[in-house]
C-alpha cells in the first residue's frame, strides 16, 4: 500500500491528455489538432499527433506528447497563453451592422 505522498505523486501525473490540453501545449487550433490526430490514426502512427480512441473520444498519451515536444508537460496544463491576445498584432474590427453611406446609396437610391 502506498503512502499519501505516493498517491499525490500519481494523481499529479496523468497518462492521457484531452484535445484541449494538447491544443494548449502545441499551440494549435482545434481543427489542426483533430486533423493531425486523424492523420495519425489513418497512417498507423507514421505521422500526426499520437492519440488513441477511447470509446468515441480521442485521448493523447502524455509520454508520447512529451517525446514529440522534447520536454515534460507541466501540470496543470493551462491554455491561458493560447487565449492571451497578441497586442502587437493589428486589431481587426468586427463588421458593422450598419451599411456605409456609399453602400446604402447603391442599394437604396434616394427618392426624389
Amino acid at each position: 500500500m502506498g503512502s499519501v505522498a505516493d498517491r499525490g505523486a500519481s494523481e499529479s501525473r496523468r497518462y492521457f491528455l484531452t484535445i484541449t490540453e494538447v491544443m494548449a501545449i502545441l499551440r494549435v487550433g482545434r481543427s489542426t489538432a483533430y486533423a493531425l490526430a486523424r492523420e495519425y490514426l489513418r497512417t498507423g502512427g507514421t505521422s500526426g499527433i499520437p492519440c488513441e480512441k477511447v470509446g468515441g473520444l480521442l485521448r493523447f498519451p502524455t509520454a508520447e506528447i512529451e517525446r514529440l515536444i522534447r520536454r515534460p508537460v507541466a501540470f496543470p496544463v493551462s491554455d491561458a497563453d493560447a487565449r492571451t491576445p497578441n497586442l502587437s498584432a493589428p486589431q481587426v474590427r468586427p463588421p458593422s451592422d450598419r451599411l456605409s453611406d456609399a453602400r446604402r446609396s447603391r442599394r437604396c437610391p434616394r427618392r426624389r
